[in-house]
């Protein structure tokens, strides 16, 4: 049985009943927290084989690692076993992780670049900056969060003024890659920048850009995937993280330009993973658009210590002769004559 996991939701009495011998997961990072509906539904399926496929089983933290773990082994794994403390956890977790990186298991990808672009706002952005600063209340407002989202927006665009040095810049970036006959993937999470930045780009160059958000229906969607892949003339694809950033193979473009970063390092390096993958023939550079001297200044170390975690609990974990042994011996095969 074939089941997306909406459907898995609410699992038939028969498959809870007469539980299938075995369930694959993909994307396994969707199963990470134990309130989702899905995960309560494989959990109560009951499998008595569960694989799960991820290249981000840590999007925050040990917490999430612990909860996929709690899947595939529940007389092994609780919930709360990021508590124990990652290196109990990882220790743990290493006869039951197989862990391939493209290094490894793709060499012949080419290169990435990563290039850090930090703009200045524009004189009418800092001064919508600084007033937002001056006149927030933290008594009236509910806490500084929606003053941090206030503050990162203006950053990607001044809606009084649509002022955006980000924009400008990303701009640039564009020109030079459509001069050399190259294709970018454009990436936010916001939509009010990528749409301003679509409508830039038709005004410029006509017909050679693509906006694909949440929006559109799956088959427009498809269909602007489809032509930014076998169109020529169709230069850019600008993307919403959240539809963008999985399930793609966007091997065309050689340029990911994030106006703005995910909190989680993750789901910045699966979008990332969209053009960097099989299929992919030139050097891919990626550009990160930053604004100096404002709140992003703290997203960096942010990320960096999100990206830590990732590798002390993953990364340290290479596959090791004896772990693949082991996952074939509970797969039912023969290890020594298993190909």
């Amino acid at each position: 049985m074939l089941a997306s996991y909406e459907q898995i939701r609410t699992p038939s009495d028969e498959m809870i009943s007469t539980p299938p011998d075995i369930v694959v997961v993909d994307e396994a990072h969707r199963l990470r927290k134990p309130t989702s509906l899905a995960h309560r539904a494989l959990r109560r399926v009951n499998a008595p084989r569960v694989w799960a496929l991820t290249g981000t089983p840590v999007e925050r933290d040990a917490e999430d690692f612990a909860g996929i773990l709690s899947l595939l082994h529940p007389a092994r794994f609780a919930i709360d076993d990021h508590r124990l403390g990652t290196i109990s956890l990882r220790a743990r977790a290493r006869p039951y992780l197989l862990r391939r990186t493209k290094e490894s298991v793709l060499p012949e990808l080419p290169g990435v670049e990563e290039r850090i672009h930090e703009v200045c706002l524009h004189p009418v952005q800092r001064h919508s900056y600084d007033n937002a600063v001056h006149s927030f209340n933290p008594a009236t407002s509910g806490g500084y969060l929606p003053l941090f989202n206030q503050l990162l927006s203006i950053c990607d665009l001044d809606r009084a003024s649509g002022e955006s040095s980000k924009l400008d810049h990303a701009m640039k970036v564009m020109r030079a890659a459509i001069d050399a006959g190259d294709k970018s993937v454009v990436f936010s999470y916001r939509l009010l920048p990528l749409r301003t930045l679509f409508a830039r780009l038709r005004a410029e160059f006509g017909n050679a850009a693509e906006l694909l958000t949440g929006e559109h229906s799956l088959q427009a969607r498809n269909r602007t995937v489809q032509r930014f892949k076998s169109d020529g003339q169709c230069s850019a694809l600008l993307a919403s993280l959240r539809v963008g950033g999985e399930g793609l193979t966007l091997t065309e473009a050689n340029h990911v330009i994030f106006l703005n970063r995910w909190w989680n390092p993750s789901a910045n390096s699966q979008a990332v993973d969209r053009v960097v993958r099989i299929g992919q023939r030139k050097p891919v550079t990626v550009h990160y658009m930053t604004c100096r001297n404002t709140v992003e200044d703290r997203v960096q170390p942010l990320l960096d210590s999100k990206e830590m975690t990732f590798g002390q609990l993953i990364d340290a974990l290479q596959h090791r002769p004896e772990t693949i042994r082991h996952l074939l011996a509970l797969a039912g095969a023969d290890p020594d004559n298993a190909t």
